[in-house]
């Protein structure tokens, strides 16, 4: 492993490097102070969603592991964000030798030659010789590559540091008190005990008894319908399951709260990622997908009338999408109280 670091150090002294991943909004600092007998690697992180302690903490593990090294990592608040910032800190002269950042377009400054070929930090073993490569490690190898390879595909320019998902999260126990999921019923009966799931009647609702099999489910609780997956007692138990329901579950917890989905206001760009993805389930795929390509055949969901859709009149899908609609009014219902201002709680 220690060889391994050594490289890896040396690389980060030759040049820049780009690690990447989601984020939101953070502040700046230097967090560190210097040991002037060592070289020092900087390494500037974005502190937005994912923060900055868990990279404190390793930098002092990794400065004690490696006390003998004659080199040390120091950690750079500076809230550089976007590829322009540290294109521009890098061109004016910096001394930072590895950022983590929210973004991952590296080919510009690859092409320029501000950053470092990543590529045997890939197949590097931080475990030691019997372990696995940091490609390995990597949930989705392919996909990292397409994202920092450089012209014509040729080097890897940064590296993920994280995952994360973009969608609605939302409270559990929450829903459970005020009885926001959907709860099994006798037609369920059937399916639970095909499934090995022992149960009581109760109230209308089944009650979890015992299993012969893994399930979320606990004694005295009460059992909620299965979901895409089938199964009962996993991940989506109680999730609406069509448009329809997902819209039925909002009401009832704007007639509760008055908000359903809460957002902070700070970032528009996540409004987007919702409208697209009401149109999306609305419209389906292969008609959401025209809005980019203007090129194929729009079949409205609701009375499977077609429009052609050529690239010379691609607005033609703008005029016609059941999707797009829904997907604003959508927005206007459930993120915008009654005086349509959006919500900034």
């Amino acid at each position: 492993m220690r060889n391994t670091m050594k490289k890896f150090l040396a690389v980060c002294m030759a040049s820049t490097a780009i690690v990447s991943a989601s984020a939101c909004n953070g502040g700046g600092e230097l967090i560190q102070s210097i040991d002037t007998s060592k070289t020092q690697i900087y390494v500037d992180v974005y502190n937005g969603g994912n923060g900055c302690e868990w990279i404190k903490q390793l930098a002092k593990d990794f400065n004690a592991l490696y006390d003998d090294s004659g080199y040390e990592v120091i950690i750079i608040d500076e809230h550089k964000y976007s590829i322009e910032e540290i294109q521009s800190d890098i061109q004016y002269g910096t001394d930072v030798n590895i950022y983590f950042t929210a973004e991952s377009s590296v080919k510009k400054m690859a092409l320029l030659g501000y950053l470092e070929d990543l590529s045997d930090v890939y197949q590097m073993k931080p475990d030691g010789e019997s372990g696995k490569t940091i490609e390995q490690k990597l949930r989705n190898p392919e996909l990292a590559k397409k994202i920092y390879a450089g012209q014509n595909m040729q080097g890897l320019y940064g590296l993920p540091y994280s995952e994360s998902w973009m969608g609605l999260v939302y409270e559990h126990e929450r829903f459970l008190e005020n009885g926001w999921y959907n709860y099994a019923t006798e037609a369920d009966q059937a399916t639970l005990t095909a499934q090995g799931i022992v149960f009581e009647v109760s109230g209308g609702k089944l009650k979890f008894v015992s299993s012969t099999g893994a399930t979320n489910y606990v004694a005295g609780d009460y059992i909620l319908t299965c979901g895409k997956d089938g199964k009962y007692g996993t991940y989506d138990d109680g999730q609406p399951q069509t448009m329809a329901e997902f819209e039925t579950l909002l009401k009832k917890v704007k007639s509760k709260t008055g908000y359903p989905i809460l957002w902070s206001g700070k970032q528009a760009g996540y409004l987007d990622t919702v409208f697209a993805g009401v149109y999306a389930q609305y419209d389906g795929l292969d008609n959401f997908a025209l809005s980019y390509t203007y090129d194929g055949t729009y079949v409205s969901p609701s009375t499977g009338t077609e429009t052609v859709i050529a690239p010379d009149k691609g607005y033609e899908i703008y005029n016609v999408s059941e999707g797009l609609v829904k997907g604003a009014e959508f927005l206007d219902t459930y993120f915008a109280p009654d005086d349509t201002k959006y919500i900034h709680p």
